[in-house]
């Protein structure tokens, strides 16, 4: 827990896209995740290379293995040995030698040879197994220990041994120190013995283990001597005295392994029960637990940088665990209270805090030295605390209904106030320094102004609680004052003239504690009923209730508003995002949490672990990688592990609230990340915390960044599904709304839809003024809507027109011009799911930005006018005139310059409407035309060009009547029937090319051109034709090119204008929404000085009771299809039951008449009522099918008709 992490280089750059913090994350657990290397039998000892680059192990079944690895652990020798089961192997310095011991008692060295062990020589001498053999520095001595209680020293020279001493019992561990001096063993016997080589005497016998000792092991200055027992506890003595200096307790089982590293200050122990733990020798932490290996740990390695751990099983593996860095600002204090510690505060002036508890204690600590200050003692318990707003004096209350003055400066007791009436439970000094309010066990809040002279005066006196008050929060203008009781009762109090402004009821228990949030939007209460309530100051209302496993001790707020904190009685620190109300991560303590403190800039929390204080790191402001939440980190690591290889593992729930620091990531970010969707959907099934990273990154935003639609889809199901109980349940997902605009999913149409919602607010008047328009949409920084923004009168509550209320759950950038505006608008316009065009709230948004900006458009359209009335009296009157022709060039100059400039600022993406290319096409032939005539060119052709310039200034002309609601839809039903008879007009095209050149082949006229008989083909087509003279073949080919084009083509083209304009029609809404949409973006394009602006808002909207404003013909038509398509599912559904039933019944008919039919005649009447039966269930559902159709086919006709 205390542990710093892992260093990682993190951009803390929000600008970087979604995927780079994943990148991060990814390498992170590549990296420091552990790493498997799989050996083929079970592992029993340890050799490693010099360089780390191999490992060389044995086994009970007297095998002997060695792995490369750094060739993926390829398995380089696997060697069946003499002599039975091996328990002890070392290498020589040549790395080509090594020994062997085992259980027949005897030691054998060995050469490495071609994959292959060659056989050199044997020590004999003990008479049972041999437990640890272990080289001498210059490899001149051998040392080995056995189950004979022997402990022996050999001559490599001549391989004769001598007996140096002898334990009570087996002789199972030894270990030699680096200087080759001194010798430790361990027993049986539960003893460990200190030998000096040099003195050739037992210098030290360590005691009082209660169980045999598996493992001894100098420290590296040997100025240490750990061991570890049959019972799971390890111990470091200090060499010399024999002090014991750390007990070690936390293994199930036999500590297999102990190792100090890192000068000490860490310990690293081993155990059959499959795990392994770091223990921080220095501040006192909470061991981290290594948890992998599947059986017992037999033996263990550090690696030289001491960076990792290497551990070999009987599971058939060896893993590599890289040791963690440890902050040392993070500490367990333990020498403080003895009682459960009640409040703790943090003074950043004096870089001091401040704890209480009922052992009639308040303590000041330096958070620096993490020693203690001063001990503040009292007659009784210490009850409640708080500072002045200066910090120069502590404020205690007693048992004893003391309320004393502590000077900071010398710590002593100033002048105490009067005892109180009755025991004080809660006081807080306003940050202002103008008041000091009390709430006691008499049911009083007590409100006193801070006189000049240290003299309070008392202002004003709450009493309308009816039990004792426990808790007491204000704003931060000091201008409200809430007070929480043994009841669940909370009131807000102006602090100004002590008077009851309202209650908040739902606590059915003693509200622990209250905190407002930094902004004064929120209102927070933790109680003993097991829940924590989320209440909006403004509005005075609930908006969330969560129940917990426990008591709310203690609650923070962070300085970015973005979280809260809460130390929770059932063991957990708990961090709540404030954007949507979820969980982020619980923090796993070792007893109940009953308070919470940090520093002020928020590196570090305290929190008191009942009598213990335990100072960590703030994981919202790690800079390390590391992971958050309960015990088993390593776990989460290696399930994360599995995943990013490509090989997860089944869906675990237990992993679902744990937090990745420094990216502030969780498991759905990473499901989501990887595509997982059946464990996505699983997690988010499990209430998994669904919130954005530190750079805002959220898990849909990941999915679309993959472009993961399934995943995608599966988060918005998920949201739509919350937006029905928390309104705030979007916020996470605001950011990637114009990414998945562009992406245009199916389901985002209803995701839309459940971003506006009727609210239900009670503190909105449901009447208003008869004179009031519908309908108002208006836009907030609140979601909370407020009767001033709609109302600008005094509305009544009880007369006038019924109205309702809705909001938008989603905030946006609404500043016209804005980037992000721009963005999110062409995201909508080029949305390839239209039907989004036809939710409300795509609706609203487009006609409040509409109302915003129409006027830039009419500017624009005026401008237009000009130009058109000019070139018409141009055309009238000075057509061909050089000197008339330049008002109509420095006007178009104006309107070419409004597109060059939209082009400009928003990309050639503006020319994609075609509108914008027009009047590009248009001011090129003006410009060809003014030049023609000012420099006297091609006079003969330039009627030509005016005629192209005036039909193209009229096609251009028609795109200001999307101004007006009215003609926006024949707009769009013009442009749509001009692409939809672009097939006819090929297939004409040809048919009159053909008859033209049929005419001019039958009649063969001299006189006559080609294009006379064309012309006369096309003029059929129009029903303007002169058959004077035709001969009898000419009238029969007149009859075909008249049927042809004049009677099945033109009424082909009136059957195609008929389906456009059905199609258009149906699909009104969706045109009119794109028409405004493109509009609008028009307009912002316009408003560069505003590119930069952010004004997130909600939008809001009023209307009267009844109003059908967003209903039309189109609309409900397709409401209509909708619901017949819902029928027809269910009638189909209802067929295939019906199918089903009669298949039943059948089955029962037949079991039936096999059974009995041929012996029993009362069966037959059964079978006769079961058909019977099915028979009329049956019809029933065929009469039922029948009559539903008929009203389906009856409300069709009947909407026909209007």
């Amino acid at each position: 827990m205390f542990t710093k992490g892992y260093s990682i280089k993190y951009n803390t750059e929000t600008s970087l896209n979604a995927v780079n913090d994943m990148t991060t994350f990814t390498h992170a657990i590549k990296e420091y995740a552990p790493k498997e290397t799989k050996i083929p039998f079970k592992g029993n000892s340890l050799a490693l290379y010099d360089d780390d680059s191999k490992f060389i192990f044995c086994s009970v079944e007297g095998r002997v293995a060695a792995c490369d690895r750094n060739k993926n652990d390829e398995i380089i020798y696997d060697v069946q040995l003499p002599g039975g089961g091996l328990y002890a192997l070392t290498l020589f310095k040549d790395e080509k030698h090594f020994l062997t011991g085992g259980k027949e008692g005897v030691i054998r060295q060995y050469t490495l040879g071609n994959k292959e062990f060659k056989f050199v020589r044997d020590f004999r001498g003990h008479t049972n197994k041999i437990s640890e053999i272990i080289l001498s520095k210059d490899e001149t001595q051998l040392y080995s220990c056995s189950d004979d209680s022997t402990v022996k020293i050999w001559n490599m020279e001549t391989g004769q041994p001598e007996d140096i001493y002898t334990h009570g019992d087996r002789a199972l561990t030894m270990d030699l120190s680096i200087d080759g001096r001194y010798l430790a063993t361990g027993s049986a016997d539960k003893t460990t013995k200190i030998y000096d080589l040099q003195e050739r005497k037992i210098i030290g016998t360590i005691e009082g283990a209660k169980n045999t000792i598996w493992y001894v092991k100098f420290n590296k200055k040997c100025t240490k001597v750990a061991s570890g027992d049959n019972d799971g506890v390890g111990y470091i003595h200090e060499f010399g005295t024999w002090n014991i200096l750390h007990t070690l307790k936390g293994h199930d089982k036999r500590v297999s392994c102990i190792e100090l590293i890192n000068n000490d200050r860490r310990c690293v122990t081993a155990s059959n029960d499959t795990t392994l733990r770091v223990w921080d020798l220095v501040n006192n932490s909470n061991p981290i637990i290594w948890k992998w290996h599947l059986n017992w740990v037999k033996a263990m390695l550090i690696s030289s940088d001491e960076l990792n751990v290497f551990s070999i099983s009987e599971d058939h593996r060896i893993i590599t665990w890289r040791v963690p860095e440890f902050d040392e600002n993070s500490i367990r204090l333990t020498n403080g209270h003895t009682k459960d510690i009640y409040n703790i505060i943090y003074s950043q002036k004096r870089g001091l805090f401040f704890t209480n508890a009922n052992d009639n204690l308040a303590i000041a600590w330096d958070f620096n030295t993490k020693k203690k200050v001063h001990e503040f003692t009292h007659k009784d318990g210490v009850y409640a605390k708080c500072l002045t707003h200066d910090e120069n004096y502590l404020i205690t209350c007693t048992a004893a209904n003391e309320v004393i003055y502590w000077d900071l400066d010398s710590y002593t007791q100033s002048s105490p106030e009067e005892p109180n009436e009755a025991t004080i439970k809660a006081i807080l000094a306003t940050k202002d320094g103008k008041y000091l309010i009390t709430g006691d066990t008499i049911c009083r809040v007590t409100i006193k102004s801070i006189g000049n002279s240290g003299k309070n005066t008392t202002l004003a006196v709450f009493r309308k609680h009816k039990a004792t008050i426990w808790s007491l929060a204000v704003n931060s203008t000091s201008t409200l004052l809430f007070s929480g009781d043994e009841t669940g009762l909370i009131y807000e109090i102006n602090l100004i003239d002590g008077n009851e402004i309202c209650s908040f009821k739902g606590h059915t228990g003693k509200v622990k504690c209250l905190e407002v949030s930094k902004n004064d939007s929120f209102l927070v209460s933790g109680s003993w009923d097991k829940t924590f309530k989320v209440w909006s100051i403004i509005k005075r209302s609930l908006i969330k209730s969560v129940t917990v496993d426990d008591t709310v001790n203690t609650i923070y707020f962070t300085n970015d508003n973005n979280y809260f904190m809460m130390a929770q009685k059932n063991q957990f620190v708990s961090i709540w995002s404030l954007r949507n109300f979820t969980l982020v991560t619980e923090i796993k303590y070792d007893k109940d949490c009953t308070a919470l403190a940090l520093t002020s800039d928020e590196q570090y929390m305290i929190t008191a672990e009942q009598e213990n204080i335990y100072i960590t790191k703030n994981p919202l402001s790690s800079s390390s990688f590391w992971i958050y939440g309960n015990r088993d980190i390593y776990e989460f690591l290696i399930y994360l592990k599995y995943i990013i290889i490509g090989e997860p593992k089944p869906y675990k729930p237990e992993m679902n609230k744990y937090l990745i620091a420094p990216v502030m990531m969780n498991i759905v970010h990473v499901y989501s990340y990887f595509n997982l969707t059946s464990h996505l959907k699983k997690a988010l099934q499990d209430d998994a915390p669904f919130f954005s990273s530190k750079k805002n990154v959220s898990p849909l935003s990941l999915c679309l960044s993959k472009d993961y639609p399934d995943a995608a889809s599966i988060i918005i199901n998920w949201v739509i599904s919350n937006l029905k109980t928390n309104i705030y349940a979007a916020k996470c997902i605001e950011d990637s709304l114009t990414t998945l605009n562009f992406k245009g999913y199916p389901i985002i149409s209803e995701l839309y839809e459940n971003f506006w919602v009727n609210t239900k607010d009670h503190t909105l008047p449901k009447f208003c003024p008869k004179s009031i328009k519908f309908p108002i949409t208006i836009s907030s920084r609140s979601i909370e809507p407020f009767s001033e923004n709609f109302f600008k009168e005094n509305v009544s509550a009880n007369e006038g027109k019924s109205v309702k209320y809705f909001i938008s759950t989603v905030c946006v950038n609404m500043a016209p011009g804005s980037k992000e505006s721009i963005a999110f608008l062409r995201s909508i316009w080029k949305c390839s799911n239209e039907e989004i065009f036809r939710t409300k709230y795509v609706k609203n948004l487009l006609h409040y930005k509409w109302n915003q900006l129409w006027w830039i458009k009419v500017i624009e359209a005026s401008i237009y006018a000009i130009y058109m009335g000019y070139l018409i009296a141009y055309a009238i009157n000075f057509p061909g005139y050089g000197a008339e022709a330049v008002p109509l060039f420095i006007i178009n100059l104006v309107l070419v310059g409004i597109v060059i400039y939209r082009v400009l600022t928003g990309g050639t993406v503006v020319l994609e409407s075609g509108w914008d290319l027009i009047d590009l096409l248009r001011f090129a032939c003006l410009i060809i035309y003014v030049l023609f005539i000012w420099f006297d060119c091609w006079q003969s052709n330039n009627n030509y060009l005016f005629t192209l310039l005036i039909f193209l200034s009229f096609i251009r002309g028609i795109s200001y009547f999307r101004i007006f609601e009215e003609t926006r839809y024949l707009i769009h039903l013009i442009q749509e029937v001009s692409f939809d008879i672009g097939s006819f007009l090929v297939l004409l095209l040809y048919s009159t090319l053909s008859f033209g050149v049929i005419f001019y082949t039958i009649q063969n006229n001299s006189d006559l051109h080609i294009k006379d008989y064309l012309t006369m083909a096309y003029r059929i087509d129009l029903n303007d034709f002169d058959t004077k003279g035709f001969n009898s073949f000419e009238w029969v080919i007149f009859g075909c090119a008249t049927l042809v084009n004049s009677i099945i083509m033109l009424n082909l083209l009136i059957s195609i204008m008929g389906d456009t304009y059905e199609r258009v029609n149906d699909g009104m809404i969706v045109a009119d929404g794109k028409e405004l949409a493109n509009l609008i973006i028009d307009c912002e394009l316009l408003l560069i000085w505003k590119r930069n602006k952010t004004v997130k808002k909600y939008l809001q909207g009023c209307r009267e009771e009844g109003d059908k404003v967003d209903e039309t013909w189109g609309g409900s038509t397709r409401e209509i299809k909708d619901k017949v398509t819902v029928m027809k599912k269910i009638i189909d559904e209802g067929d295939r039951a019906a199918i089903e039933k009669i298949k039943k019944l059948n089955d029962e008919i037949k079991k039936v008449t096999d059974e009995k039919l041929k012996d029993d005649e009362t069966n037959l009447g059964k079978i006769i009522e079961i058909i019977d039966k099915g028979s009329s269930k049956v019809e029933e559902m065929d009469e039922n099918i029948t009559k539903l159709a008929a009203k389906i086919e009856k409300l069709l006709k009947k909407n026909n008709t209007k």
